[in-house]
């Protein structure tokens, strides 16, 4: 039988060894805590206490700890997508991070649109936002255009921004049949009509599609409708009725 006082003396060590547990596990629920208050705190004010990196950094420690992101957004009343939209902030390269830790960016929108971009394109746009040169709205405008031509450089994107950014665009919005399928058709149809250049866009939204052209484009269109002798209603939707029927 082993000494007394060996025996007592391995019970102790097992005793320490527990109450460290303990208080690591304390320490985690502490921590836990924490992240969730300063979430909490940055997303119902209008101003953050705290910057987005560190506000990011604190909801992936929640989500491991939480076991996923869905936990913490319930836990603090957001949704999923607007978690992911702060955590956007980890996409960005080193140097566009750290102007928003220093909150030289600080908006989430303006974030989570930069870091899509690759790092080039990224510290460009964010250097020009800070300095003033461009606005939000800009931003937001150069990145689309730079994710529609991924091979063109900025230099060349922000050129074709330019000279866009003046040319005035006309939308329509139409409802499509409910089982529409000839979309390539419709862009091909809508292109002949208006001219190719001078169609910014078909989006199809469910049943819901939407074109937007130039002012010329505009022109083009109102000059078939007319050889019609029809409304711009009428005249989309027989264009629609005629693409149904090709599929």
């Amino acid at each position: 039988m082993p000494p007394k006082h060996l025996k007592n003396g391995l019970l102790i060590m097992v005793s320490c060894g527990s109450n460290n547990q303990k208080r690591s596990s304390l320490k985690h629920e502490q921590k836990l805590e924490e992240a969730l208050a300063l979430i909490i705190a940055c997303t119902r004010r209008v101003k953050r206490p705290k910057d987005m990196v560190t506000l990011a950094r604190k909801i992936s420690y929640a989500e491991q700890r939480m076991d996923g992101l869905e936990a913490v957004a319930q836990a603090v009343k957001l949704s999923v997508q607007q978690l992911k939209d702060f955590l956007s902030v980890e996409n960005l390269c080193a140097e566009v991070r750290a102007l928003v830790k220093n909150r030289a960016i600080d908006g989430v929108d303006i974030v989570k649109t930069i870091s899509k971009l690759p790092d080039e394109k990224q510290k460009w746009l964010a250097e020009h936002f800070v300095k003033g040169r461009i606005t939000s709205k800009d931003v937001r405008i150069i990145a689309t255009f730079a994710k529609k031509f991924p091979h063109k450089s900025i230099a060349k994107v922000v050129t074709d921004y330019e000279r866009t950014k003046d040319i005035r665009l006309y939308v329509a919005h139409f409802r499509l049949p409910a089982h529409f399928n000839n979309r390539v058709g419709l862009h091909k149809r809508f292109e002949e009509i208006v001219g190719k250049g001078e169609m910014r866009r078909l989006q199809f939204q469910r049943r819901v599609a939407v074109l937007e052209v130039t002012s010329l484009g505009y022109k083009k269109l109102r000059e078939a409708v007319r050889r019609r002798r029809t409304t711009l209603r009428q005249f989309v939707t027989s264009v629609v009725e005629e693409m149904t029927e090709r599929k």
